[in-house]
C-alpha cells in the first residue's frame, strides 16, 4: 500500500502535465478550426497550423465532407437523365441555370462522402480493367493525353500529344445530347459488339447487403441505360437491343463473386411499362426544354414556404419570390 501511494503521488504530477498538453491541443485545434472556417467562407486556400496537434487532418476533412455538393449539370443548357430519373424539382434546376447560381445538394455526412468516393473507385475499376482487357478496342469514347490538351471522340487509336508527348489513351465517358428535348447523358461505357452495333453499360456499386439481396437490376439503372440508348439512337448511332447492367459489392465478398451483370433486352414483353416511363420522362424534357427557351418556370412542388422540402432547399427564397 506504503508503494502504491507513492506511486500515485509522483504520478500527479505528470497526470496534471498530460492535462495541460491536451488542454493545450485542443485550443490549438479550435483556433486552427476557425480559421478553416473563415477560409472556406472566403475561398481561400486552408492555412497551415502553426503546429501539429489531434485531429489536425480530420477536422478539415470533416470541414469540407459537410460543405454542399453542387448538383451536375446545374449551369448546362441540358438536362441530366439521371436528373429526371431520379426525381428532382425542376423549378429548382432551372432557377440555377437560369441565373447561373449553383444548385447544391442536401447536406451530407463524411460517411455518404466516403461512400461516394468508394461507389466511384469501384466503378472506374471496373471500367479499366475491361478497357484493359480489350486493349481499348471497340471502346467508344473521349480519348484524351495526361496533360488534356489532345482530346479526340470515338474509337480509340494512336494519337501523340504535340504538348507532352504522350499517346491520347486516357478514355473519358462520351456524353451525349438531343438539342431538341434538351436532354443529356454521359455513358459509362460504350462498346461495340462484333455485329458492329454498340450497347449501352451501366456501372454500378452498392453496399454488401444490398448486394447479396440483388436478383435484378435496380428499376431507376434501367430507366437510366434505357433512356441513354434512346438518346444514342435519336443522335445516330447503331445500338444493340440490350443494355447491360453491371454492379460491384463495396463490401468484402467471401463467397462467389464481388460483380453482378444483367443483360437486359429491350423487345421484352417485361420492358413495356419501362419503355412507357422513358416516353414520359422525354415529355418532361420536352417541357423543361420549353421553359428554358422561354425563360418560364414550372410550377411549384412546394404549396408554402413551410413545406419540409421547401425548407430543406436553398433556392427557398427566390422559389417564391418570382412567378415566372
Amino acid at each position: 500500500m506504503l508503494l502504491k501511494s507513492l506511486a500515485d503521488r509522483a504520478a500527479r504530477p505528470a497526470r496534471a502535465r498530460v492535462r495541460e498538453r491536451k488542454i493545450s491541443r485542443q485550443a490549438d485545434s479550435s483556433a486552427h478550426s476557425k480559421k478553416v472556417v473563415e477560409a472556406q467562407d472566403s475561398r481561400e486556400i486552408v492555412p497551415a497550423p502553426e503546429s501539429a496537434y489531434d485531429n489536425m487532418i480530420t477536422s478539415v476533412v470533416s470541414m469540407m465532407d459537410s460543405s454542399p455538393t453542387e448538383v451536375r449539370d446545374y449551369r448546362s443548357e441540358y438536362t441530366h437523365v439521371s436528373s429526371i430519373v431520379n426525381p428532382n424539382c425542376m423549378r429548382k434546376l432551372l432557377l440555377g441555370s437560369r441565373d447561373n447560381m449553383p444548385v447544391y445538394r442536401p447536406w451530407m455526412k463524411s460517411s455518404d462522402k466516403i461512400l461516394w468516393a468508394m461507389g466511384r473507385a469501384c466503378e472506374a475499376h471496373i471500367r479499366s480493367q475491361f478497357i484493359t482487357a480489350r486493349a481499348k478496342k471497340g471502346i467508344y469514347g473521349v480519348w484524351s493525353c495526361v496533360c488534356g490538351v489532345t482530346s479526340r471522340t470515338g474509337y480509340y487509336s494512336s494519337c501523340v500529344c504535340d504538348k507532352c508527348g504522350k499517346d491520347a489513351d486516357v478514355y473519358g465517358e462520351y456524353r451525349v445530347e438531343n438539342h431538341e428535348v434538351m436532354l443529356s447523358g454521359q455513358i459509362d461505357l460504350l462498346v461495340q459488339l462484333a455485329n458492329e452495333r454498340l450497347v449501352v453499360v451501366e456501372t454500378k456499386s452498392m453496399n454488401k447487403d444490398e448486394f447479396d439481396k440483388l436478383e435484378a437490376p435496380v428499376p431507376a439503372h434501367i430507366l437510366q441505360a434505357l433512356a441513354y440508348r434512346r438518346l444514342l439512337i435519336e443522335t445516330g448511332f447503331n445500338m444493340a437491343d440490350e443494355v447491360c447492367i453491371v454492379y460491384a459489392s463495396k463490401g468484402y465478398v467471401f463467397k462467389g463473386s464481388v460483380y453482378k451483370e444483367f443483360c437486359v433486352n429491350t423487345g421484352s414483353t417485361s420492358l413495356t411499362s419501362f419503355m412507357r416511363v422513358v416516353d414520359t420522362m422525354w415529355d418532361i424534357a420536352r417541357d423543361t426544354a420549353e421553359h428554358r427557351r422561354n425563360r418560364t418556370l414550372p410550377d411549384r412542388v412546394c404549396s408554402h414556404v413551410g413545406d419540409t422540402k421547401a425548407k430543406q432547399c436553398h433556392k427557398v427564397a427566390e422559389c417564391f419570390s418570382r412567378s415566372v
